[in-house]
């Protein structure tokens, strides 16, 4: 027998061979010091008034922080107000005797809504539960959770806001070492989440472990990635991103620039080959030209439509940043915190740029949040749904992203159970119901965390699974460089990387060829080289592009064609005929302004200027789009075409122009200049007025080319514009 429990008026002995009930318990998480503010918590309480925790810093006897249970820091409290919210708990510890099971009257905690009251033994790192009378209710192993000096103890609502409203967590106060590590606040769970019979069933299969990519002590990686946190792929093909971050891992690492035994060295994301060897590209997010900074870059997901990177933040800060892959640059960032998201901890994000879909992992609530809107996320309203995880075994999810084929989300926890033991890897629908759940125990991650579908590291089609793997806590050993990413081959992946193949017509009396995409396997990305060797602007990535040759040729046009799974390059020799037939009817290619292929908002053909864009702001003549001439600074510019034409031959020009009412006062010409021996300019028809917003017709009806000329430009000049010009229908040919 031993005396567990007294009071002046009660003594309650407990005999130890008698069986206490095993309660159910799980660390959701610890709130480390740059969560809260507190280096070394030494006592802890719960204010019901203000529902925020208030904790005292053992390295600061004067202060004490408030501090909400999602982990934000708030504003200081005064001690007397820490020791005056704790005296309830205090009350209880000098009624009890804790010597038979190790306890310290610290280490005991008070739950006002039921009267139990909760005493930690740290010489058996047990919690114990213990009812008002006294008597043991439960008795949970802590064993796992790592505390190194547990200080105090209080009672307090779930930080999960997915929980029923009256569940209650404990709270613990860890001091940490003496050395200064593995200090923080550790909510411990005490009632086990309902389980969906599904997530049981479905978790029977698991993945094979192609490869071990090693980011800390001893990898290719320069400098180190200790705690790799958050993944992405940026595929091939993609237009203007620097060819050192196409087809390439993004790791961003959320410790980096805390103590490592890496160090930090003005690198925190790294963009590494698919085999995991030296990176070749890295980006630094603490750099001051960003603002605000993201210190802790973790969740990582690209958008291949706008190439833009998002990077999440490690904690309950609830920011989101957004990067330009083409130029590196942050373009914008936005809470989460807040409605309409109500991210709490934003830790894993994925991106589906096929229905401009973000999706974001909360590691508090336990739960997907899917944000899909018709704007740029983060600017423009959006539908917000979130799906609860815990049903299916997901405690603390890190990890997520799109698989192309099926529009599912594979998602990976943070967590690792007892023995060891890492939570299944999900798979579920993009409304959260599950669709198979399996094993990642072939790598035994010590604390997964960004998670990427990206294309095998070796030969074979489909996609696998990349995973990252922070290792140790540096919290717990400041020298710790142990990072990792696996790789998981799912046995197929559900696709087939493209293969590449196209046609190509050259238009009749043009040096002209438009190309047409006939590649298999459902391509989402396209680049074409069309192998122009005087140029450097002869690429596209439109599907089914069109391209003007200098001259005639032999040309070698490469196709490479991309999707999630894979990309394929296919080259043909391309001929472009000696001396086109004598051309007929326009002469001008995309006169009436439709076509823009690399969707630039310039309309193909004419030479660019940022005063002139392809418009559907007025109803067109033809089709669907006009050209658009438009400033608000009394800018002019110069916009033409040119086109071959034949010394002494007669020409004629038509086309159409619509000036909205303005008191501006501008010049606009439409005129052509003969090229050659003279380059002289003939007026075709001059504007210095309105034309109250109607489509005039522009015509020149006897043009004809001086002796010496080779060419005509078809030139829109305006001058001193404060206002809007549409222009459509242009026809420049032979004059009947």
């Amino acid at each position: 027998m031993a005396l567990l429990f007294s009071t002046p008026s009660i003594s309650i002995a407990v005999d130890e061979s008698a069986s206490v009930p095993h309660g159910y318990v799980a660390v959701e998480r610890v709130m480390e010091a740059d969560e809260t503010g507190v280096a070394r918590p030494a006592d802890i309480a719960w204010n019901g008034r203000t529902r925020e925790l208030v904790v005292t810093d053992a390295n600061r006897p004067n202060q004490a922080a408030a501090v909400s249970t999602a982990g934000a820091r708030r504003s200081p409290v005064s001690v007397a107000t820490a020791n005056a919210l704790d005296a309830a708990s205090e009350l209880v510890a000098e009624r009890l005797d804790l010597s038979a099971i190790g306890g310290d009257p610290q280490t005991v905690a008070l739950d006002p809504s039921s009267g139990n009251v909760f005493v930690y033994a740290p010489a058996s790192a047990t919690l114990w539960e213990l009812d008002p009378s006294g008597a043991p209710l439960a008795q949970r192993d802590l064993s796992a959770a790592g505390l190194k000096d547990v200080s105090a103890m209080t009672v307090a609502p779930s930080a999960d806001s997915t929980d029923d409203p009256a569940e209650q967590a404990v709270y613990v106060a860890d001091a940490g070492t003496s050395a200064g590590t593995g200090a923080g606040i550790a909510e411990i769970a005490l009632v086990e989440p309902a389980l969906a019979t599904t997530a049981i069933a479905a978790a029977t299969s698991s993945v094979s472990l192609v490869q071990t990519i090693n980011t800390g002590a001893g990898s290719t990686w320069n400098p180190d990635s200790p705690d790799p946190s958050g993944l992405a792929y940026i595929p091939a093909g993609a237009a203007g991103v620097p060819s050192g971050r196409q087809d390439r891992l993004v790791s961003a690492d959320g410790e980096v620039e805390e103590t490592t035994g890496a160090g930090f060295n003005g690198v925190n994301v790294w963009f590494a080959p698919r085999n995991g060897s030296v990176q070749t590209s890295t980006m630094n997010t603490t750099a001051s030209s960003t603002n605000p900074t993201n210190n802790e870059p973790v969740g990582a997901a690209y958008d291949s439509v706008r190439k833009e990177l998002y990077l999440g933040k490690d904690g309950s800060n609830g920011r989101i940043w957004v990067y330009n892959m083409t130029t590196g640059n942050q373009v914008r960032s936005f809470t989460v915190t807040g409605a309409p998201y109500n991210n709490a901890d934003t830790e894993g994000l994925a991106f589906d740029s096929s229905s401009n879909t973000l999706y974001m992992v909360d590691a508090i609530d336990n739960d997907l949040v899917k944000v899909t809107s018709s704007g740029v996320i983060g600017t423009a309203s959006a539908v917000v749904s979130n799906y609860d995880l815990t049903q299916y075994g997901q405690s603390e999810p890190e990890g997520l992203d799109v698989d192309p084929a099926t529009g599912n989300l594979w998602i990976v926890s943070n967590k690792v159970s007892g023995g060891g033991t890492p939570d299944p890897m999900i798979e579920v629908t993009p409304t959260g119901a599950l669709v198979s759940s399996v094993s990642i125990a072939a790598a035994n991650p010590n604390s997964a965390g960004g998670l990427a579908m990206a294309p095998p590291s070796g030969v074979g089609g489909g996609l696998n699974i990349y995973v990252a793997d922070r290792g140790v806590d540096n919290n717990d050993v400041p020298s710790e460089n142990d990072g990792k990413i696996y790789e998981f081959s799912t046995g197929g992946g559900g696709g087939s990387a493209p293969v590449a193949n196209f046609t190509s017509a050259q238009t009749p009396g043009t040096f002209t060829v438009a190309f047409t995409d006939t590649s298999t396997n459902a391509p989402t990305s396209w680049l074409w080289d069309f192998g122009d060797l005087a140029s450097s602007t002869d690429t596209s990535t439109a599907q089914n592009p069109s391209y003007t040759y200098p001259s005639a040729a032999t040309y070698q046009v490469t196709l490479t064609a991309t999707n999630g799974f894979g990309s394929d390059p296919e080259t043909k020799s391309v001929t472009v005929s000696t001396d086109p037939p004598p051309p007929t009817g326009n002469l001008l290619q995309n006169g009436s302004f439709e076509l823009d292929a690399n969707a630039d908002t310039r309309p193909d053909n004419w030479t660019t200027n940022n005063g002139f864009t392809r418009s559907n702001a007025t109803p067109a003549q033809d089709g669907s789009f006009v050209g658009r001439h438009f400033s608000t600074a009394n800018n002019g510019w110069n916009v033409y075409q040119q086109v071959s034409v034949t010394a002494g031959e007669t020409y004629s020009f038509s086309g159409l122009v619509n000036i909205p009412t303005t008191s501006d006062s501008f010049k606009f010409q439409v005129r052509v200049q003969w090229r050659g021996s003279t380059n002289t300019v003939q007026l075709i028809k001059k504007y210095t007025d309105d034309t109250a917003g109607a489509w005039q017709t522009v015509t020149g009806a006897a043009l004809t080319a001086p002796a010496g000329t080779t060419a005509a430009r078809i030139q829109m000049v305006p001058a001193s514009l404060n206002g809007t010009i549409y222009v459509d229908n242009f026809v420049f040919g032979l004059a009947p």
